[in-house]
């Protein structure tokens, strides 16, 4: 795994190019969630620690949260 910077990845968000192979360096600021999960989409490995977020911007919603979710295992790492 290659180290990134914030601002790189966010570059390479606004390019919509790859970013397998690569996490968040652990020094970057944390990055709001719903970023956080666009750049997990390209690829990019971001340890939870490293994501913000306020509990207070965190909506219920009783169709997700009574849910049956089921865990399905990632993809093979080429």
């Amino acid at each position: 795994m290659t180290n990134i910077s914030l601002q790189a990845a966010l570059a390479a968000l606004e390019q919509e190019q790859s970013l397998k192979g690569y996490q968040l360096a652990e020094l970057e600021p944390k990055v709001e969630a719903l970023i956080a999960m666009q750049l997990n989409k390209l690829g990019l490995l971001i340890q939870e620690q490293q994501i913000y977020y306020e509990e207070e911007d965190i909506q219920d919603d009783a169709e997700i949260d009574d849910y049956d979710w089921k865990i399905i295992p990632p993809p093979p790492v080429d």
